[in-house]
């Protein structure tokens, strides 16, 4: 059995399509589910799949930078809301995000 045959079609047709600015956001729903149920891993592969899916949507981005900030993965998260903030430098939730990491190590 090939790679090609173990991949569902809907990953299959998600990969075609990608990016999307109509992806991703059952991933980015999953993700907010998994955070609410304290399930950070998950969470945060579900905030990726999102983000890979839709480049265009900043909240995606955003929301993956807090959870890994849960995970304390705080260099990751700082590398998220820096490429976030290239893309749109004037979301104010990434600038006081990033400004609150400016500490953690």
């Amino acid at each position: 059995m090939s790679r090609k045959d173990e991949i569902d079609p809907e990953t299959r047709r998600e990969n075609a399509m990608r990016p999307s600015q109509y992806l991703g956001y059952d991933h980015h729903r999953l993700a907010l589910y998994f955070i609410g149920r304290e399930a950070l891993e998950p969470a945060e592969i579900e905030f990726k799949r999102a983000v890979w899916l839709n480049p265009y949507q900043n909240l995606f981005r955003y929301n993956l930078a807090k959870c890994l900030c849960m995970r304390k993965k705080f260099t990751e998260a700082r590398q998220v809301l820096g490429e976030l903030l290239q893309l749109w430098p004037d979301d104010k939730r990434a600038q006081d995000l990033l400004f609150e990491l400016k500490n953690k190590v």
